[in-house]
């Protein structure tokens, strides 16, 4: 399981080459979702974990791996955030 050792309730794994993951990025902004962006790059258990799965989304305790049905996972979000 991955520590959440931050306050924000979203955590955005992936890495700074992966056009999804800014994507990702991208839709959280523009949907006004308040997010931290972990760069697994640098961490080679996170790229053994995560590696073929990103961008994945930690929110609360689950983690949502792509690819990601933004049409589900968006409310869902919403709904956790209260937004």
């Amino acid at each position: 399981m991955l520590d959440n050792t931050t306050t924000s309730p979203i955590l955005l794994y992936g890495t700074s080459d992966c056009h999804l993951c800014e994507e990702a990025m991208d839709i959280l902004k523009e949907n006004h979702i308040p997010y931290e962006f972990i760069d697994i790059a640098h961490d080679n258990n996170l790229v053994e974990q995560l590696g073929w799965f990103i961008p994945v989304i930690k929110l609360q305790e689950e983690m949502i791996k792509s690819p990601i049905d933004w049409a589900s996972v968006l409310p869902k979000i919403k709904a956790t955030l209260d937004i």
